[in-house]
């Protein structure tokens, strides 16, 4: 019996969860240490992983936010030089493999602010991936003029058109959930096509893996279960905070990603101040 039939045995039973967060280097910014210290805070009863390069020395790291070896898993440097790296590693079916014991992962990344702990509730749901919706702007005459104005620039320059296919689509994997069996079974089965995105980045943008996972896969596969855009407002927020909030009627998600990012941070800090009465 392979790992997969095992974890579907487990149907019946409580479903496991745990959290991972990607950590490449051990110097972190303010915010990074805001987000991580809140996500451990939100999640210290649960099951935490810290996924980093084989070479990174995490020895005080560790200390530092009172963790040991347990909770690391190691995995080639490549995957960690770039965003390329990373790209391809959550792709490839030996990230997935590492977590097979459990049902469900949660991934946070140091861009992501936690505000409760709704894990439960949303691994209950049983969708395969949940990751914030990239909002679209809302409809209005200057929006479509201005992609109708860059398009027509586009084609003069001879230039690959911009797409538009992942807007109110779920969702970013900066802060996303995803059934781990089905994340593996899929991952090996289509090495193929993994590896022809890779050799066609950059003008093939699936090889961002979140866009893999939220529009190709659930193309391709009819039971590989998302949410629609609104209902994943309830579990982030990524582009366009105050657009999310007035679809979400004003409440707070699950999480936000990206509220670190310039055009978004004095927004994300009134909020997270006021809420949790930390100064970001």
């Amino acid at each position: 019996m392979d790992e997969i039939q095992k974890t579907r045995l487990r149907m019946n039973e409580n479903k496991k969860s745990c959290i991972v967060i990607p950590v490449y280097q051990t110097k972190l910014n303010n915010t990074e240490i805001v987000s991580l210290n809140q996500t451990l805070s939100i999640f210290k009863n649960e099951q935490i992983f810290i996924v980093s390069p084989n070479s990174l020395n995490l020895e005080s790291f560790l200390e530092s936010y009172n963790l040991n070896t347990k909770n690391v898993i190691r995995f080639a440097d490549d995957y960690f030089k770039n965003i390329d790296g990373y790209n391809k590693l959550l792709m490839d079916s030996i990230f997935y493999e590492k977590f097979l014991e459990y049902d469900y992962m949660l991934i946070c990344q140091l861009d992501v602010f936690v505000f409760e702990n709704q894990l439960t509730y949303w691994v209950n749901k049983n969708y395969d991936y949940i990751g914030a919706p990239w909002l679209d702007s809302e409809k209005s005459f200057f929006r479509d003029f201005s992609r109708n104005l860059n398009s027509l620039f586009r084609k003069i320059a001879n230039k690959k058109q911009r797409s538009f296919e992942h807007l109110n689509q779920v969702g970013n994997g900066g802060f996303s959930l995803r059934n781990v069996s089905k994340h593996y079974e899929i991952s090996l089965k289509e090495i193929d096509l993994i590896s022809e995105n890779i050799i066609k980045r950059p003008s093939n943008n699936y090889y961002i893996e979140d866009v893999f996972w939220s529009i190709q896969i659930p193309q391709k596969y009819s039971d590989f279960k998302i949410p629609n855009y609104i209902e994943a407002l309830n579990f982030a927020f990524d582009r366009k905070p105050k657009l999310a909030f007035k679809l979400n009627s004003n409440k707070y998600p699950f999480a936000c990603h990206g509220f670190n990012k310039p055009k978004v941070f004095d927004f994300w800090k009134t909020k997270i101040d006021a809420l949790k009465k930390i100064s970001i």
